[in-house]
């Protein structure tokens, strides 16, 4: 034992020394993904925890477009409707049209009758829907005033981001003097 205390220290034990130490410092670490990991520099808590603001920010914007898309498509589905209505519509008419010119029509009216029977019951489905749209685009207007404030949230909400993103370039130059050559 008493050889070992007299030894004088090798490059070759001083490079296990070394190599030891940062086994162990890298040992202290998480691997990436796998959870926290343990700063290794002043700065990296303070831009973690910005990072996670900027990720919980990103997700509300996300979810805000995913429900735009939602009410859009919704619209979208009422108007093809109701332009489905108008073609048949259209059809009718014009198949009373046909009858009208046809040398038949003076011979028997009811066939006339039945096509204006069918139109008159789909004008009356119409009415109706036109009575539905009208207390719709009431709420729309409701909701117009509702998207307008969900823009103006997210427009606070895309400010919080970019002084996210700021505090990030800050934290970085402030704790890593190298980063500021990277602009």
């Amino acid at each position: 034992m008493s050889d070992n205390i007299n030894k004088k220290k090798t490059p070759d034990s001083i490079n296990r020394d070394k190599q030891e130490e940062i086994i162990k410092e890298l040992a202290t670490e998480s691997i990436p993904g796998g959870g926290e990991i343990s700063p290794i520099h002043p700065g990296q808590e303070k831009l973690q925890q910005i990072l996670a603001e900027l990720g919980t920010a990103t997700r509300q914007q996300q979810l805000g477009r995913e429900q735009s898309l939602q009410s859009t498509l919704g619209q979208a589905t009422i108007t093809l409707q109701d332009a489905r209505r108008v073609d048949s519509m259209g059809k009718l008419v014009a198949e009373l049209e046909r009858i009208l010119a046809s040398p038949a029509h003076s011979a028997d009216p009811h066939t006339f009758l039945k096509v204006i029977a069918g139109l008159e019951t789909h004008i009356q489905r119409l009415l109706q829907d036109a009575d539905c749209q009208i207390a719709q685009s009431m709420q729309q207007a409701v909701s117009a005033l509702a998207q307008s404030q969900a823009a103006m949230f997210d427009s606070q909400g895309y400010t919080q981001i970019q002084q996210l993103l700021q505090q990030c370039k800050n934290t970085l130059e402030e704790q890593w003097p190298q980063a500021e050559n990277i602009h």
